[in-house]
C-alpha cells in the first residue's frame, strides 16, 4: 500500500451566506471579513445578526488587521475568501483562510 504525503499549509474553514444577504453582497469586492464566535450569554448579538431584531441592543466592536469583531467572543477569525461554490439556492459556501 502506498500512501501520499501533504502538508497542510494554512487551515481553511467553509462558510454559508444567503444569496440575499448584505455579506454575499459585498464579499466579492472585500476578500476578507472577520468572524466571531459568540458564547452562551452572547446578549441578543446571535438573534441581531440572524436578522431577528433586538430592540435597544448595543454591539461593541473592537478592530483586527482592519477588520471588526464583535467584542467579548469566544474565538475570533480574519479570514480571506479563497474560493466560492455554488451550493444550492440561497446559500453559496465560501471557502475561507485564516489570516490572523
Amino acid at each position: 500500500m502506498r500512501l501520499s504525503r501533504f502538508r497542510l499549509i494554512r487551515r481553511s474553514f467553509l462558510v454559508s451566506l444567503g444569496n440575499r444577504s448584505n455579506m454575499h453582497r459585498i464579499l466579492p469586492g472585500i476578500g476578507r471579513y472577520g468572524v466571531t464566535v459568540l458564547g452562551r450569554g452572547s446578549g441578543g448579538a446571535d438573534n441581531h445578526f440572524a436578522g431577528r431584531t433586538v430592540d435597544g441592543l448595543h454591539i461593541p466592536f473592537i478592530m483586527r488587521d482592519g477588520v471588526p469583531l464583535l467584542d467579548g467572543g469566544v474565538a475570533h477569525f480574519v479570514v480571506q475568501v479563497i474560493d466560492t461554490h455554488p451550493a444550492g439556492d440561497p446559500h453559496p459556501v465560501h471557502r475561507l483562510r485564516r489570516i490572523l
